[in-house]
């Protein structure tokens, strides 16, 4: 009689672990609207919610060896609101990629009420060519509980993105732990194997690879963008701006006024860090100063220049870049040695 109530509550489990799944894991859609463009038109307008989301077929194609491992793209739904967007990264390795973008967390998606139309941006990098296999609109049947989750969590802590793993895992985990708990005090079961635990963890190793994936694509984009560099051993040059480029950048996007334009100090045309600084601060404008065998004085009357057009702020990406000046006025520093908000005072 235990041995068939421990079997009942273990199938149950199970059971009741894996119907979670299309709760918190886009399982079951259906689609609103596609394309094989950059636009997605739709034949009438359509209600907003958490539940939709979009999949990007992409391919993208690094022809030139061109120093851009990945880029952002952007989504927006509304002409005349700057604010209206969602972006997300894109993996530069000649491969076709899938992205999965709930535009349904998006407050501003949800605010719109109704669309009409989504459009594509993608990076215009010279070498860099992109392909759109599709462009869909889905809308999830069953509620989102992952999407619901992510919103509190990106409002309440002001966060811009969450691993689409992250709060599934989690759940799946508390889930696992709990039923787990009541397993071993109502069976006391010897040997201390639990079944329940093993699809919980399963589940957990198939989110991981989902994730390790996602990482083997990137190595091969910063392959195919550093690939000279690096057969030549001149490493220096394999690395373009911090390891947490993207936290750098969405720093500087909260540390200064949406209307404020800036400056940025640069060596050469980094074209990585370039075209991800003027796609992830926009509506901003971005003057980015070339300050390669330049001497102080020289790079001070650029910073000048521009700061009279209202470019005043000026982002320095490393202290080796700083030039000496009392013009110069700390705002604010992302990290002890790297990463500067400056304000030029030209009086």
């Amino acid at each position: 009689m235990r041995t068939t109530k421990k079997n009942i509550y273990i199938s149950a489990a199970v059971l009741l672990a894996v119907l979670l799944l299309p709760f918190i894991f886009p399982t079951f859609y259906g689609t609103l609207g596609n394309s094989n463009n950059t636009v997605i038109d739709l034949a009438k307008p359509i209600d907003t919610n958490p539940r939709q989301f979009i999949a990007a077929k992409l391919k993208s194609i690094n022809s030139q060896n061109t120093q851009f491992p990945r880029g952002t793209a952007v989504l927006s739904w509304e002409q005349d609101s700057p604010l209206a967007v969602e972006k997300f990264d894109i993996y530069i390795d000649n491969l076709t990629h899938t992205y999965y973008i709930p535009v349904g967390e998006n407050p501003y998606w949800r605010s719109a009420g109704k669309i009409i139309q989504v459009d594509l941006s993608l990076p215009q990098v010279q070498g860099i060519e992109f392909e759109v296999e599709s462009l869909k609109l889905n809308q999830r049947r069953l509620p989102a509980l992952d999407s619901y989750l992510n919103s509190y969590f990106k409002q309440t802590f002001s966060l811009d993105h969450i691993n689409r793993f992250l709060i599934p895992s989690y759940l799946i985990l508390g889930l696992g732990a709990l039923l787990s708990i009541i397993y071993y005090a109502a069976f006391r079961p010897s040997p201390r194997f639990n079944p329940v635990v093993v699809v919980s963890l399963t589940i957990l190793v198939l989110f991981a690879l989902n994730f390790l994936t996602a990482q083997i694509y990137t190595a091969k984009s910063y392959w195919l963008s550093y690939k000279s560099n690096i057969q030549q051993k001149d490493l220096s040059s394999t690395y373009q701006g911090f390891y947490d480029f993207e936290k750098f950048i969405a720093w500087v996007g909260r540390s200064l006024p949406q209307e404020q334009n800036l400056s940025v100090l640069v060596k050469g045309q980094p074209v990585y860090i370039m075209s991800e600084m003027a796609y992830n601060l926009y509506p901003r404008d971005i003057r980015f100063i070339d300050i390669s065998e330049k001497s102080n004085s020289q790079v001070l009357e650029e910073i000048d220049t521009v700061s009279r057009d209202g470019y005043n702020h000026v982002v320095i990406l490393s202290e080796q870049d700083l030039p000496q000046s009392s013009k110069l006025s700390l705002v604010d520093s992302y990290r002890e040695d790297a990463g500067y908000i400056y304000l030029f005072s030209a009086e």
